[in-house]
């Protein structure tokens, strides 16, 4: 069973009673006419899906110039339309040119059909990673991870950030997601804001670091 704390952020109620940081400038994105996200607290997936929010959100936000890079996202919508648009012109020759004389036409959409197909699977089953957000800045490259197990109460985020050396430096942070809910389900939005600008700070002080 997933079992979740009831203690409130020490540094978003702090924020709101004046003391420590002020990180209403960065919650109202994730928030709908100032009203707060509450969740099912006790439902993992919306657990995580909303955390996973906040980390994208709040990981651009650290990062002074990176901007979301969509190129793979791109390249697969782009085969799954070749494949839509082989299988719509067999569907549409097969119509306008009776059986046989259509069977060339349509045999080669089959195969162009299936053969991207194949090639999307084979690269989402064997190569692509559950990237949660990849970033580029130059020729600065950067990727965040996100795992929770079910029915776990620990979300691991990890960040990955290469230069133009393409070495990687990643870093890795389990937190316990108690810290990012009141007891009513709402979403504490400066705890995860803290913690993520915390770990990218780290990072980029490790990139440097390695550098010199």
């Amino acid at each position: 069973e997933l079992k979740m704390g009831k203690k409130r952020v020490v540094r978003e109620d702090a924020a709101r009673r004046g003391k420590g940081p002020d990180t209403t400038s960065i919650m109202t994105a994730l928030e709908i006419e100032d009203k707060p996200i509450v969740i099912n607290q006790w439902d993992g997936a919306t657990v995580k899906n909303t955390l996973d929010d906040c980390v994208h959100k709040y990981t651009l936000d650290a990062l002074d110039g990176f901007e979301e890079d969509f190129f793979e996202t791109d390249m697969r919508l782009l085969v799954c339309f070749l494949g839509c648009a082989f299988a719509g012109f067999a569907c549409i020759w097969g119509f306008l040119v009776p059986h046989p004389a259509s069977t060339p036409v349509v045999s080669i959409c089959v195969i162009g059909y299936f053969t991207l197909v194949s090639l999307l699977s084979f690269y989402q089953t064997f190569f692509e990673e559950p990237t949660l957000l990849c970033a580029k800045k130059d020729s600065q490259s950067l990727k965040v991870f996100t795992f929770m197990e079910r029915y776990s109460t620990t979300f691991n985020v990890v960040i990955e950030v290469a230069g133009a050396d393409k070495k990687p430096h990643n870093i890795s942070e389990n937190y316990d997601i108690a810290n990012y809910f009141y007891g009513d389900g709402e979403l504490a939005h400066g705890n995860v804001a803290a913690d993520i600008e915390d770990l990218v700070a780290e990072l980029l002080k490790l990139q440097n670091k390695d550098s010199e």
